[in-house]
């Protein structure tokens, strides 16, 4: 195999003999594929998982035979049209495009009134309305962060009751700035500096729990989000760290009539 070529499925291979589709079968694979694309629980990689190993199956006359004792292919075609996530629209069109490997497999796409192309190496396919696949559903936007009074409200009364000083504030404040790429370029250098200056602050098990609050509650990339957790490495590997947390969290969220 060349280095760069892409490992086979095994689905695929086994969907190219009459025994596999027999083990393929016998397990239910197609039931269970179906199941996890309903499944409003599923992940996004189970989805995507479950799209590539029914467009692997397809890709062969065998495959392609076993598959049409299902709506499946239907199924897929939806999703590749009319899916929410625009990722599962994708990875749906990528795996009907498996199943222009066959003539056949042509012939069912075209009947959906999709176009099909294909040549060796190389199986594409895409509908002939292509306004289709990139048709979005009005969405009932539900507001932001900036619009979440109850996340504010939580964030501002925990760091009310912990009484911080206004070094702890500043440090809270500069945290938050890494959420904005604009900000956070004065933001790291400053955090690095005070985390030299006063490197016990960050033991805090208090500043933590807020720190926790914002990460929660704010977007952060993964490069200040990694950052801020680095910050306070030494609290969180210490031996009392669970005790200390928790101890924490109780006197910033209070129960209530306590």
């Amino acid at each position: 195999m060349h280095k760069d070529a892409i490992p086979v499925h095994l689905f695929s291979e086994l969907a190219k003999t009459t025994t596999g589709i027999s083990i393929l079968s016998n397990a239910n694979v197609l039931k269970v594929l179906a199941a996890t694309l309903k499944n409003k629980e599923a992940s996004l990689v189970q989805k995507k998982g479950a799209l590539w190993a029914i467009g692997n199956i397809g890709s062969s006359k065998t495959g392609l035979s076993f598959l049409l004792t299902t709506k499946m292919i239907k199924k897929v075609v939806k999703l590749a049209e009319r899916a929410e996530v625009l990722s599962i629209r994708g990875v749906a069109l990528c795996a009907l495009g498996l199943l222009v490997k066959t003539s056949e497999g042509k012939e069912i796409l075209q009947s959906y009134n999709w176009r099909t192309y294909s040549k060796p190496g190389i199986s594409v396919t895409a509908p002939k309305q292509i306004k289709t696949f990139f048709t979005l559903a009005p969405l009932d936007f539900k507001g932001d962060i900036t619009s979440n009074k109850e996340a504010w409200t939580l964030i501002n009364d925990t760091i009310r009751r912990y009484e911080f000083s206004e070094e702890y504030l500043t440090v809270l404040k500069l945290i938050g700035d890494l959420s904005n790429h604009i900000t956070q370029k004065s933001a790291f250098p400053e955090l690095k500096r005070i985390s030299q200056m006063n490197p016990k602050m960050f033991m805090d098990a208090r500043l933590y729990h807020c720190v926790v609050l914002l990460l929660t509650n704010y977007c952060f990339k993964l490069q200040p989000r990694k950052y801020i957790i680095q910050l306070f490495d030494k609290l969180l590997y210490s031996a009392n760290f669970i005790a200390n947390y928790s101890q924490a969290i109780s006197l910033g969220n209070p129960l209530p009539n306590t």
